[in-house]
């Protein structure tokens, strides 16, 4: 309850402050063989080096709800270097409430992007934290670009590896839209259960500023 409090402060009552500095909102869809799941990505440039971030995600099985995925985490990241960011973050995921801090570093050119952090993560017991992000998008004519894009987190103890997942996205990018083939893997419990969602994924790439909006180019 008291995370869930938090939550709500950041998103409703800061929000009006934020909202004049630059916003981008990524929300995807993804319908699989498994499950339907909605997702999204929204980031505040507050300045060149202060940013927060809002990643949601919610994953509905069509035919066992004890199988659903939840995953709300808010973050705050402050590069001190150049490609080098601290970052602070708290949320819910299963199985309940979580806070992390790691260290993040990150390489971005026109066409590709690289990401790796480490860090901890305290849910239930401590554990150890990596962030894996890859982004490739080869051009295929004017405004069509190719997707390549692979995301790995993974939560380890002493004793076992916690939870895992995996996103791979294939397609295409035309103007502010991306659509194509989507793979999500999930793992609990040294895999002892893991879940797997394959099928078709539509995102949307909005830039606000000023009370504009543009869209995400490359």
């Amino acid at each position: 309850m008291k995370a869930l409090g938090i939550i709500l402060f950041y998103n409703v009552i800061l929000l009006p402050y934020i909202w004049s500095q630059e916003l981008s909102y990524h929300p995807e869809i993804l319908s699989g063989h498994r499950s339907f799941s909605y997702q999204h990505k929204i980031e505040f440039s507050v300045n060149p080096s202060l940013k927060l971030n809002n990643i949601t995600l919610f994953d509905t099985e069509y035919n066992n709800d004890d199988n659903n995925l939840y995953f709300i985490r808010n973050s705050i990241s402050y590069e001190f270097f150049k490609n080098i960011k601290v970052v602070g973050a708290f949320g819910i995921k299963n199985p309940g409430s979580f806070v992390t801090s790691a260290l993040q570093y990150n390489y971005k050119k026109k066409n590709y992007m690289f990401m790796y952090s480490v860090g901890t993560t305290y849910q239930n017991g401590f554990t150890i934290e990596q962030n894996f992000g890859f982004e490739f998008k080869p051009k295929i004519n004017m405004d069509m670009y190719g997707l390549l894009k692979l995301q790995v987190i993974s939560n380890t103890s002493k004793k076992e590896y916690v939870r895992g997942i995996q996103q791979l996205r294939i397609g295409v990018i035309k103007n502010n839209l991306q659509f194509g083939f989507a793979a999500n893997l999930d793992q609990f419990n040294n895999a002892s259960k893991t879940l797997a969602n394959y099928g078709i994924f539509y995102k949307h790439n909005l830039i606000y500023s000023n009370n504009k909006t543009n869209e995400n180019k490359l």
